[in-house]
């Protein structure tokens, strides 16, 4: 195949790096050019507004583009003078016919990587959010999109990328819109160069059938198409893989980096570990780096607060445009959606958030067998419980002026976050209430994950616990650090109910089942047991049987709580705190005496200016415990 043009990038750490392009990836690459789409990709940032909390991160996703292609150059090579050798098992030399054309799957990659980026906003998933929401709530915009998709499958593409609510996959649906809009360009200096673009990306999106007169082959050469068509997304997926894991750890706050160089330099080696085998140590390895950078840095609590904020004001503009109906036509649409400034996302949009106030929970989903659950009803089940109604419902009852709530799934789909912080000029006294709320809602997620019968998941024991110490940290006016006893390990979990007789008569069936040894600490949780029957509270309520060491800034211990526990009722937050002290005198005295030092000293808990007196404070079989209402007057 004659070269029609040879792309060139320096990569820092990996030198220069070059991609041959042929007819038909030439051809991609010039419709992207003239169209303006190159020189976007140049100004928008890989990582979208994550750029806002990781300055550092400013590559853009040009960079990424040319990452992609270069390590699909050096796989297929035509670069022998240098010592280069194509990698065998590959297939990347086979062709496929498509559009009345047979293009190689080297060309076919090298066509999707420039054409599903074209559909990228600035903002990236973030932006791509706002409009997807949009879209979703109204129906003459999505009309105006659906109307404008270039054939049946892309429609029912798009329905489907709707129903999902697929942040990640949406860019690729306003690819296909950017086509569609520019085939009447192309009418007369290359009629056939749109159509023939979509069925390469209809063959990346929608299926294998959209091969030339696949109707006509018979059932085992269907499936082998499928199969085909398989194992090039498998590349492709591994090379974009690769691509970004190396960037984004070289200009991310990561303490590891992706070695790409020795990868590339002895890259025939690794085709089979890499681009073939899913299984091998090294995929794994790779995919288990892809988990580290999705906690870390592309779902870290801060990237979710940002992108949360983007697509709150992205989300908000657009709706301004619905309002007044210029953008339904889908050729003002097509202006709109080219046009930078409406999707702004370079400033210091976290100085709105109390940065002492954000914290992020992840429920993690672990199906090893979606043969046997289903993976259709694995993503209902799902799709059903965290979207776009449950994130808006969150918001909309907490209040969007005092508090920002994000629910974001892996690209994976293998957790789920919950990310939430204040806003600076929420009140003390709307925290704590939204604090109870908010607990409330933990506690019936995880009843309704379970109602629905959902396997392999956890993550809501860690999600209680962080809860526990967050809410102290809130409610708390000392500088404080709160952590558990390390040993302290216990094999009672943290409880959430919306009943204390129920979560008492809960802790008591754990504890009988325990394998505790300590006879002190066995007393200090039947102690917080008889508290919870006494109370007799009705409402959201949330134990945690660990012991909780407090420190100051020095790291110094300043005292430890033997149980805790907070509740919410009729808006206010409670705080039940157990102290038993297991000595046959002075115990009761004692343990009223620590309580109140904790309370009022140590903790300085909130109570509107006043104090724990002792009588305020409840007996209970050798053991005392105080039911306090925070920010409130003591119960």
């Amino acid at each position: 195949m004659p070269v029609k043009a040879t792309l060139k990038y320096h990569v820092p750490g990996l030198g220069e790096l070059k991609s041959d392009l042929y007819e038909n990836s030439s051809k991609a690459y010039n419709l992207l050019k003239e169209n303006g789409h190159i020189d976007r990709l140049k100004d928008i940032d890989q990582l979208g507004v994550i750029r806002n909390v990781y300055e550092g991160a400013h590559h853009s996703r040009w960079e990424y583009v040319m990452m992609q292609l270069g390590i699909l150059h050096r796989l297929n090579t035509t670069d022998l003078d240098l010592g280069f050798k194509p990698s065998k098992g590959t297939g990347l030399n086979s062709n496929v016919s498509i559009g009345n054309n047979k293009p190689t799957y080297f060309e076919i990659i090298q066509m999707w990587i420039l054409l599903l980026n074209m559909g990228h906003l600035p903002g990236t998933f973030s932006s791509e959010k706002a409009l997807i929401k949009c879209i979703k709530e109204d129906s003459k915009l999505q009309k105006s999109v659906y109307d404008s998709l270039p054939s049946e499958d892309t429609k029912k593409y798009f329905k489907k990328i709707m129903e999902k609510e697929s942040i990640y996959e949406f860019h690729k649906v306003l690819s296909f819109f950017y086509l569609s809009k520019y085939k009447e360009k192309y009418t007369e200096s290359d009629p056939d160069l749109i159509e023939y673009l979509i069925k390469i990306l209809e063959y990346n999106c929608v299926g294998a059938h959209v091969i030339d007169k696949f109707h006509e082959y018979d059932e085992s050469d269907k499936i082998a198409f499928e199969r085909a068509r398989n194992h090039l997304k498998q590349i492709f997926s591994k090379v974009r893989q690769i691509s970004y894991l190396y960037l984004d750890s070289k200009y991310g706050p990561t303490p590891f980096s992706f070695e790409l160089e020795t990868v590339l330099i002895n890259l025939p080696e690794y085709v089979n570990n890499l681009f073939v085998d899913g299984d091998s140590y090294i995929a794994q390895s790779i995919n288990d780096f892809d988990k580290l950078l999705s906690a870390t840095i592309y779902l870290s609590e801060d990237s979710l607060q940002a992108h949360g904020l983007h697509v709150r004001k992205t989300f908000d503009h657009i709706k301004d445009q619905c309002s007044e109906g210029s953008i339904y036509d889908s050729d003002l649409l097509l202006e709109f959606l080219k046009e930078d400034i409406n999707f702004q996302y370079k400033s210091n949009c976290l100085d709105c958030l109390d940065k002492n106030t954000k914290i992020k929970f992840s429920i993690n989903v672990s199906v090893k067998n979606l043969s046997c659950y289903g993976n259709e009803k694995y993503d209902k089940d799902f799709d059903d419980i965290f979207n776009f109604d449950y994130e808006n419902s969150l918001n909309t009852k907490y209040g969007i002026k005092d508090c920002l709530v994000s629910v974001e799934p892996s690209i994976k789909h293998d957790t789920f976050n919950i990310a939430f912080s204040f806003f600076k000029n929420c009140t003390t006294a709307k925290r704590f209430e939204i604090l109870g709320e908010f607990m409330g809602d933990l506690i019936r997620l995880e009843e309704l994950v379970h109602k629905k019968e959902i396997q392999d998941v956890n993550g809501f024991e860690k999600i209680y616990s962080k809860f526990i110490l967050y809410s102290l940290t809130q409610i708390c006016k000392s500088d404080c650090i709160f952590k558990y006893n390390n040993f302290d390990i216990l094999d009672l979990p943290c409880i959430g109910s919306f009943n204390s007789t129920q979560t008492s008569e809960k802790l008591m069936e754990f504890l009988e089942r325990s394998t505790l040894k300590s006879s002190s600490r066995e007393h200090e949780l039947r102690s917080l047991g008889n508290a919870l029957q006494e109370i007799n509270h009705n409402g959201p309520i949330l134990i945690w049987p660990n012991q909780i060491k407090v420190l100051d800034r020095k790291r110094n211990e300043l005292t430890d709580i033997d149980g805790i526990g907070f509740g919410y009722k009729d808006k206010k937050l409670y705080l039940l705190i157990i102290e038993a002290k297991k000595q046959k005198i002075g115990g009761i005295g004692d343990a009223k005496k620590q309580l109140l030092l904790n309370i009022n000293e140590k903790l300085k808990v909130n109570c509107n200016g006043m104090n724990l007196k002792e009588e305020d404070i409840k007996t209970t079989d050798k053991s005392v415990y105080c039911y306090i209402p925070i920010n409130g007057e003591v119960s």
